[in-house]
Parts: C-alpha cells; sequence; structure tokens
C-alpha cells in the first residue's frame, strides 16, 4: 500500500488461470478473484506475485534494506524471493519485526498500520485480540514447516494503554512414509514458540 500498487484491503486482482496455472496443492480458496484481505488471509501466492511485480525489484529492495528484513535478498525472481529464495528470517528476528512494526519504527503510514492491523486479525473476543499471519514452507520434499507470527493485545487492564505479546509458533511435519510423497499424514515435529513483550 505504501508503493500504491495496492492501494486499500479491498485492492482486487481478478484470477486468470492461464496466468496462475493451478497447482495440485492449490486449495479451492485460490482459485477465484482476491482482494488483499482474502490474499492475506488464505496465503494465495499467485496475488502477490502480481503485486510484487507492480511493485518492481527497485522498491521492493528499499523497503526491505530500510526495514532490515531478514538476508534482504530478494533471488531468485522478484515475484517468488519469498517462496524460494534466500530472503530467509529467524523467530526471534520475526519478533524484533513486530516489535519495530507496533512501536512505529518502520516508516510505515499510520494508514497503512490501520488497515493492516484490521487484515491481520485472527481472532476478536471482548477481552484481547489476536493479530497474525500463518504460512507453510518446505523444508525438504517430504517435510514442511508452519509458522504463526503475530501478536496478542488485551483489550482491557491498565487505562489509556493495552498490553502486548508478540511472537512466533513453528511446527515441523515430515511425511509418514518418505517413499510416497503422495500419501497427506504427517507427525509433528519440535513445535517452538517465542514471545516478547512488546
Amino acid at each position: 500500500m505504501e508503493t500504491g500498487v495496492a492501494d486499500s484491503a479491498g485492492f482486487a486482482i481478478a484470477w486468470d488461470s492461464t496466468k496462475a496455472v493451478p497447482g495440485r496443492y492449490w486449495p479451492r480458496s485460490w482459485k477465484r478473484d482476491q482482494t488483499l484481505t482474502t490474499a492475506f488471509r488464505n496465503s494465495v501466492s499467485w496475488y502477490y506475485q502480481e503485486i510484487a511485480r507492480g511493485v518492481g525489484r527497485r522498491r521492493i529492495q528499499q523497503h526491505v534494506n530500510c526495514w532490515g528484513y531478514g538476508k534482504r535478498n530478494l533471488e531468485p525472481a522478484v515475484g517468488t524471493f519469498w517462496l524460494y529464495g534466500d530472503l530467509r528470517i529467524s523467530p526471534l528476528e520475526q519478533v524484533d519485526f513486530i516489535q519495530r512494526y507496533r512501536n512505529g519504527r518502520l516508516d510505515i503510514s499510520e494508514r497503512t498500520t490501520t488497515i493492516m492491523q484490521e487484515i491481520m486479525v485472527m481472532e476478536r473476543t471482548e477481552t484481547y485480540l489476536l493479530l497474525g499471519k500463518t504460512s507453510t514452507g518446505e523444508v525438504t520434499p517430504t517435510r514442511e514447516l508452519g509458522w504463526l507470527v503475530g501478536y496478542v493485545e488485551s483489550r482491557g487492564g491498565e487505562p489509556g494503554g493495552r498490553t502486548r505479546l508478540g511472537g512466533v509458533a513453528t511446527s515441523e511435519t515430515q511425511a509418514a512414509d518418505p517413499g510416497d510423497p503422495a500419501i497427506p499424514q504427517h507427525d509433528p515435529i519440535a513445535p517452538s514458540i517465542f514471545f516478547i513483550r512488546l
């Protein structure tokens, strides 16, 4: 949104199955037109690839550098660097990024921050808000890493303020039969959770 390529939570891109050819792993939610909100909540890769191409390598690199995000590497391509590249960021670096984001230290406008906070809401109750983003990535052909990056805000307590707890939760799974990747059963491996008061 800072670049103007996507100007609102409702910024829509029509799905073109000739450009974004469905992979066998695609959920049904990907095979339709998307807005920034639906793409964020469903991790719709093709939508973000379109946005990234619209923003362009130079501007993305400027933002990644300015934010000190991960290894700041946009290889192999502007439309896939976060999927297959070496951008890489550790869980503790993610928590630090969230802390800087919430404390207004990333040079992101108040408008964009407000819109993104609404898009990021995963659960809303009378006492707290859970804001975050889930994702998965292939470690090897038979192992996947899943994670949740986000924070919790209390909606009561201290007058004039909110308590924030930010963190990253990761969980790794391995195919039940490494010789048969078609088997969908997975066994969890070593879940980890990192929290810090924001």
